[in-house]
């Protein structure tokens, strides 16, 4: 006669089933989102490699001083470093469509460019507003200001230090090479350590209107003027062309060995072609990197 199981065994069976079920469960589970973990990594380490490429063969975008450069999906598909597919770039932890960019910026600590992935693609504000890509750049020896609580204080990466549109124009400071370091961001200025003071004039054509001295300026990338309009011969120099450039707020000041452009002090004056063309070149040894201070041409008024 052929015995079958009891309802009591059954039961254990069952139970015991359930117990290493219970068991393999979290091993099976950790397994998998560790096996996606390190898909989703691999991936964000070739992305950083190919826009590493990028920046190798575009280095005149990558950023200088404080600001930062993005590199997105579309312009590692436009350089031929990826693939375009119909349904992106998929994110193996979500399996939907990555939506972040690589976002590069120097390091004068180790005196190189750094790469990170960022899903949400926060960037420093020092590069983003209003101005189509005519934003100002920051040179390392300068440092981006803002008017506040009725004082000029350090601008930082959350702050949107400029808006042309609401006419609140980008000013930023040079201080003394053995305070810079203390310039962080929301340090309210020091005006014995400020060396100069400049404001960012973007690359802008104008046209004049039919109104007494009424004339029309648009802020442009273009190298060539728009129909009817008169790109200004400032932003052509050393036979390129420029997106803007930074200008003393005041007259230059100080000595001719050591030139300051600060408000409230007596002009530098009584000084030839040759001496003004020698004093502005001071400026170039203030800690600036990638600038070429000059005397301002007159057609660059």
């Amino acid at each position: 006669m052929k015995k079958g199981f009891t309802l009591i065994e059954l039961i254990s069976v069952i139970i015991l089933l359930g117990v290493v079920s219970l068991i393999a469960y979290p091993i099976i589970n950790n397994s998998l989102k560790g096996s996606k973990q390190k898909a989703y990594d691999n991936q964000v380490a070739s992305i950083i490699d190919l826009s590493k490429r990028w920046g190798v063969d575009h280095v005149d975008l990558l950023p200088v001083g404080t600001a930062e450069k993005i590199i997105t999906f579309d312009d590692l598909i436009k350089g031929g470093y990826i693939t375009k597919t119909d349904k992106g770039i998929i994110n193996p932890l979500t399996d939907k469509p990555m939506t972040g960019c690589v976002i590069v910026s120097y390091s004068n600590e180790y005196n190189q460019y750094l790469y990170r992935y960022d899903e949400a693609c926060k960037i420093n504000k020092y590069v983003e507003a209003d101005l189509n890509g005519n934003d100002p750049v920051l040179d390392n020896g300068l440092i981006p200001v803002m008017y506040k609580d009725n004082k000029w204080v350090v601008a930082g990466p959350s702050d949107t230090w400029y808006n042309y549109t609401s006419k609140q124009w980008a000013n930023a400071i040079i201080v003394n090479a053995n305070k810079k370091a203390e310039y962080i961001a929301g340090k309210p200025v020091v005006e014995a350590d400020v060396l100069a003071y400049m404001v960012w004039v973007p690359r802008y054509e104008y046209k004049v209107g039919t109104k007494e001295q009424a004339i029309d300026i648009k802020f442009t990338t273009s190298p060539t003027a728009t129909s009817g309009y008169i790109m200004h011969p400032a932003f052509t120099f050393d036979n390129k062309q420029q997106k803007g450039l930074w200008v003393g707020k005041f007259e230059t000041t100080g000595t001719a060995e050591n030139p300051t452009i600060k408000p409230n002090n007596v002009s530098l004056t009584s000084q030839n072609v040759s001496a003004q063309f020698n004093t502005a070149q001071k400026f170039n040894t203030y800690g600036l990197t990638n600038a070429d201070s000059h005397m301002m041409k007159n057609t660059e008024w």
